[in-house]
């Protein structure tokens, strides 16, 4: 009988990470250099958007959801293609 690591091992593709995966973390910094120069350089701008919400008076940012809902959907995603983690599939 395996355990749930050694059928985790069996089941995972072992693949190698491609340039965006390998920087990411070069990228996030990169961006919010790009989002605090974007506000210095127009507040104007910052301020348009702090003004667009997900309904009257909710206090939740638009851009903020359009950012949020792909990556909550794409986590759903990932959960629903690994639910074999909580039981594992059987072995003949």
């Amino acid at each position: 009988m395996s355990t749930i690591a050694e059928t985790a091992d069996l089941l995972a593709p072992s693949r190698k990470l491609n340039l965006f995966e390998r920087c990411l973390t070069l990228w996030v910094g990169l961006c919010m250099l790009a989002g605090v120069g974007l506000g210095k350089a127009a507040p104007f701008l910052v301020a348009e958007l702090r003004n667009w919400e997900f309904g009257h008076g909710s206090q939740v940012n638009l851009p903020i959801v359009l950012v949020e809902v792909p990556v909550m959907l794409s986590v759903c995603g990932a959960c629903n293609r690994t639910r074999w983690w909580f039981s594992p599939p059987t072995t003949a």
